[in-house]
């Protein structure tokens, strides 16, 4: 999984007003291209100063949105006062145009504001920023461990590993048992991220 954090983009010289949409719920644009009920808007940046055609221009809107192995996500970035995003023409909508060992950019199409005419294949010229989204688990076991997994090192041999956040801590009821009486419960969290 993945979370594209932000864009950067490539606009012509002067300032712009921008806005960035997702499909909601998911998947890619095509179907969606001219129902604007389809989108959700993201966010908006007014008077975004371009660094200049073909240099990426920081797009200040926290684009904050996760999406899962194996899924497909719409983006629609526009300029709202003229027409001055840059753009490739493409060879074949839905191509992979770019990719690294965790997301592929795939060719699309070119939208004037809002929703309207459509221009394909054409590619976006920018750059996606994104983190991979990291898995913490509470380990919990009997047993020492001292395992080096990647830069980090495991304390407890596990007999429960349990998905956390900080915002849904895991809570675990341990049973009225005298047998556990005087029994050390080990607990580690543990920040996994490939």
């Amino acid at each position: 999984d993945v979370t594209i954090e932000a864009f950067d983009v490539n606009v012509d010289a002067g300032t712009w007003d921008l806005e960035v949409y997702v499909v909601i719920g998911g998947g890619t644009y095509v179907g969606h291209e001219t129902t604007a009920g389809d989108w959700a808007l993201v966010g908006s940046a007014m008077g975004v100063v371009s660094n200049g055609p073909d240099v990426p221009t920081p797009l200040p809107i926290a684009i904050n949105t996760s999406i899962a192995a194996g899924a497909t996500q719409g983006f629609y970035v526009t300029v709202t006062n003229g027409t001055a995003i840059n753009y490739t023409n493409g060879s074949t909508p839905g191509a992979v145009f770019a990719s690294d060992a965790n997301i592929e950019f795939l060719e699309g199409a070119g939208k004037s504001y809002p929703f309207g005419a459509t221009f394909m294949p054409r590619v976006w010229n920018g750059n996606i920023c994104y983190t991979l989204q990291a898995e913490c688990f509470l380990l919990l076991g009997f047993k020492r461990a001292n395992l080096t997994l990647g830069n980090d090192t495991l304390l407890v041999e596990p007999l429960l590993a349990v998905p956390m956040t900080l915002s849904n801590l895991p809570i675990i009821d341990v049973p009225n048992n005298q047998q556990l009486i005087g029994t050390t419960l080990r607990v580690q969290s543990f920040l996994y991220n490939p």
